[in-house]
């Protein structure tokens, strides 16, 4: 019976009995493996992290709350942030490596009516309405120029300003892409366009020399306008009069009387001895002439130039510094809010701490993390808070948004934070671990930190504690001598930092530092990997920094090569004797071990192609061997991409035959070598991956070979996913079912073949389960649908929305699915492991037609299903 009969006769559709009663293995101690035939990925919705941008609610209805997130786009929750789903429908932009992300970067909801929002895009994406609360979204940008500097990036909205009693006055600002870099970030310009028609038309009313950030509409006086510029990562698009560095300082703020036709410069008492990059700003809610901002940025930093605080009373013709006593001089100040239950409460925020002020911003308390972390939840490396709101009625819950860092909850007026991400993700992930003892045990290590999981990725916890608090991390690792899998290592992309704990990410110790980490030399550990034969045998390849922001890239610098460690990782030595020396040379991508021999080991070079050593580092040897005819190391993609053959990102080795090799490149997709290296064949071609890419080339990031059946391979692509092969890589097929984001940093199976794991640029760690773990012996007993209890959904009929209540009466894999009236799987709602107990989920059928649907519960062995009806 093939597997659709299989499901047309389980589900009984005619009679509507539930699935027949089976026999299942009764519980036991006794671990067995079995296949498990499922078909999509589970996306985990974590580790917290993502660019952040708006937080933002309705206030007619506080607990409906929305953020933006530049990977996942709009997100919202009905119940305050307990649960979260996107909120995207229509919105028609992608970006990103897969064409997979939706950069919202503005968010507004329409002070005079909350049922209008607006959502603002980066890079030409445009601008969005929608009038039904955020269901359905409409492009609405005539007038505004998305391509103002033709060879430069599109323009980028930032911030949304509605006037005071008139929705048909909006006012969008962001920047404008120059295409020229100063000293560390782009150099932008920025803008004020203005629609008087509800948006149907918009008309250009002034650029200006720094990206343009947040406004304010006197309510009293609506042709008087304030205007703050300038964010923490974008330089001005001014000269150093100096000459010395290659920008000038931020332009602060401006001031229009005649409704945004003319704006003149409104700094009176703030100084250019501070950073003039006005990054958060916000107004009394009592007081509209009350205006608070704060300043800083990240190349001032570097300058000497520090942040500040400045207030003023009579909307923005004078400032006073109201700069609190700082702990660290050089702390950009990112993010400001008034609490509009009582405005006398004013937060401001920046990486490092929030502040709390009860006497209208005049004084400052500072609230800072513990364990040398900065503010947020603890083992949790914040970001920076790009944006905050205080609760409508308790001046004490403050939610927060961070560009790199989710969103965080206090009710404790910033002292303590919570994580109120769960269930989405916009994580850029650098690399995933597995813990070779437990296949639910993983380590996710990116730009937010390092996160622990101990239930297959359903949730995390940061470990981001003391050293390891550093804002990019790149390697990780579980050392598998630990059968409790508390002795981990993992490193920084930026400091070259390898840090180890021995109780679980609690405490960590440095065990090597190479002292890098200025601006164009920084490095990190990409790959940490313990030798399967010898556990007590580490090595890690390092490499340059920003390989995960663009592959592309060919003018990296040097880096530091391998080092390998007798110890478990306590102590480690440089083993790059024989491995080239020179620009990029020595970025080790992989490592791959015999599962035999601990010195047999092979390496990937970002650029120098493939190297072998059989002493374990004592000398390498170059093993590019003897190309197919008409091939060779030094071809490059094509000119205006020019990488070569020799880029290589990713390695593995057979686990039954350490002379079957398999190397993923940066254009030139998978070569197989059955002879140690001496020759090679492609078994996975450039042609392939373009046709099921999003570009014209692509890049193999990871490698994977199931350790119990080795037939079985996995390939992880930047732009297109995940491919699986079934016969040693003669031949390859897209599995990319439910992976919302195909850009795919890193791929890890656990010990047994149990799980497959994805790190993704932008949505975290997605999960695909290939076998079931279960318990048995000899006895067993009969499950009768008892063991589920499945309620009729409701409402029903429903459209589009409705909720399935079911529980479970001892914890299990559970998956909760919806099929056609043909028995074909139209939705999977629920596929991870829950503990007994009751359970809820929200179907949302919005991309479905209206008919009678079948939804099934399984767990535990057993089986049941009803009937839902959607009615459009």
């Amino acid at each position: 019976m093939d597997r659709k009969d299989f499901l047309k006769a389980g589900l009984t559709i005619v009679t509507g009995l539930p699935f027949a009663w089976r026999f299942s293995p009764h519980s036991s101690n006794t671990k067995k493996i079995t296949e498990r035939s499922l078909d999509s990925w589970t996306k985990t919705g974590g580790p917290i992290g993502g660019l952040g941008y708006n937080v933002r609610y309705r206030t007619d209805q506080p607990e409906s709350m929305f953020v933006t997130d530049a990977w996942t786009g709009l997100q919202k929750t009905a119940d305050g942030g307990q649960n979260w789903s996107d909120a995207n429908e229509g919105i028609g932009f992608r970006e990103g490596p897969s064409d997979d992300a939706i950069p919202v970067f503005a968010f507004k909801i329409d002070p005079n009516n909350n049922d209008i929002m607006w959502a603002g895009m980066e890079f030409g994406g445009g601008l969005y309405k929608s009038i039904d609360g955020g269901n359905n979204w409409a492009k609405k940008d005539n007038g505004i120029n998305l391509d103002p500097i033709p060879d430069a990036s599109l323009l980028t909205i930032r911030h949304i300003e509605i006037t005071p009693g008139n929705s048909d006055s909006i006012f969008i600002m962001g920047e404008i892409h120059t295409g020229e870099w100063g000293n560390e970030f782009e150099r932008v310009k920025g803008f004020v366009y203005h629609s008087s028609d509800g948006g149907d038309n918009f008309s250009l009313l002034e650029e200006f020399n720094s990206l343009t950030r947040w406004m304010f509409i006197n309510p009293d006086n609506t042709d008087q306008i304030l205007l703050a510029t300038g964010i923490f990562d974008r330089e001005a698009d001014t000269d150093d009069p100096g000459e010395v560095y290659a920008s000038g300082s931020g332009i602060g703020m401006y001031r229009s009387e005649d409704g945004g036709n003319s704006w003149i410069p409104s700094n009176q008492g703030i100084t250019e001895s501070n950073s003039m990059f006005m990054g958060g700003a916000d107004r009394d809610p009592d007081n509209p002439g009350t205006v608070i901002v704060a300043s800083g940025n990240n190349n001032d930093h570097n300058k000497g130039t520090f942040g500040a605080i400045y207030r003023s009373t009579d909307f923005g013709s004078n400032w006073t510094d109201v700069t609190p006593d700082l702990a660290y001089d050089a702390e950009p100040f990112t993010a400001i809010a008034f609490a509009p239950s009582d405005p006398d409460i004013v937060y401001a925020g920046s990486a490092q701490a929030i502040y709390r002020s009860t006497d209208n911003g005049l004084s400052w308390t500072r609230y800072a993390g513990q364990n040398g972390a900065p503010y947020g939840p603890p083992g949790i490396r914040s970001g920076v808070p790009i944006d905050m709101v205080v609760h409508p009625k308790d001046p004490n819950i403050l939610y927060v948004n961070n560009y790199g860092g989710g969103v965080f909850k206090s009710e404790d007026g910033g002292q303590n934070w919570v994580s109120w991400s769960k269930g989405y993700s916009g994580a850029d992930i650098h690399s995933i671990a597995v813990d070779p003892n437990e296949p639910g045990q993983i380590l996710a290590n990116g730009r937010s930190g390092i996160f622990k999981s101990d239930d297959a990725g359903d949730n995390w916890s940061g470990i981001s504690y003391g050293y390891a608090a550093f804002p990019e991390g790149f390697g990780s690792a579980f050392d598998p001598v630990d059968q409790t899998g508390k002795t981990l290592l993992c490193s920084d992309e930026h400091e070259s930092f390898l840090l180890r704990s021995v109780d679980g990410g609690l405490n960590w110790a440095p065990v090597l530092y190479l002292e890098t980490g200025e601006v164009g030399n920084r490095h990190g550990a990409r790959t940490i990997l313990f030798t399967p034969s010898d556990p007590n045998t580490v090595y890690a390849g390092f490499m340059a920094a920003g390989f995960h922001s663009d592959p592309h890239k060919v003018d990296f610098a040097e880096s530091m090569g391998i080092y390998r460690s007798d110890d478990g990782g306590q102590n480690w030595q440089e083993i790059n004797t024989g491995l080239p020396s020179g620009a990029q040379s020595r970025n080790v991508t992989d490592i791959a071990i015999s599962h035999q021999n601990p010195d047999l080991v092979y390496i990937s070079l970002r650029e120098g192609g493939i190297y072998k050593t059989s002493d374990g580092g004592q000398n390498w040897q170059d093993i590019k061997g003897t190309l197919p005819a008409g091939e060779n190391w030094n071809d490059v993609w094509k000119q205006n991409d020019p990488i070569p053959r020799n880029s290589l990102l990713s390695i593995a080795v057979h686990p039954e035959n350490d002379q079957t090799i398999f190397i993923g490149g940066n254009s030139f997709g998978i070569y197989r070598s059955q002879d140690g290296g001496a020759n090679w064949s492609q078994v996975l071609t450039p042609q392939t991956l373009i046709d099921n890419g999003t570009r014209d080339h692509g890049h193999i990031t990871s490698i994977v070979i199931d350790p119990a059946e080795p037939s079985n391979m996995y390939a992880g692509e930047w732009h297109g996913g995940v491919y699986h092969s079934s016969d040693s890589g003669e031949s390859w097929n897209l599995m990319n079912d439910m992976l919302s984001t195909r850009s795919v940093a890193m791929l890890k199976m656990s010990s047994q073949g149990e799980y497959l794991y994805a790190a993704t640029q932008g949505e975290g760690v997605f999960r695909y389960q290939l076998k079931e773990i279960t318990t048995s012996n000899d006895e067993l007993y009969l499950d009768i649908p008892a063991e589920l209890k499945l309620k009729q959904n409701y409402p029903n009929p429903f459209n589009p929305n409705t909720t399935i209540n079911y529980s479970i009466a001892r914890s299990g894999f559970v998956t909760l699915s919806v099929y056609n009236i043909n028995g074909q799987k139209v939705m999977t709602l629920v596929q991870k492991r829950q503990a007994a107990g009751d359970h809820s989920i929200m179907f949302d059928a919005k991309s479905l037609s209206s008919g009678v649907y079948i939804y099934r519960l399984q767990a535990n062995g057993a089986e049941v299903t009803k009937k839902l009806t959607l009615v459009k």
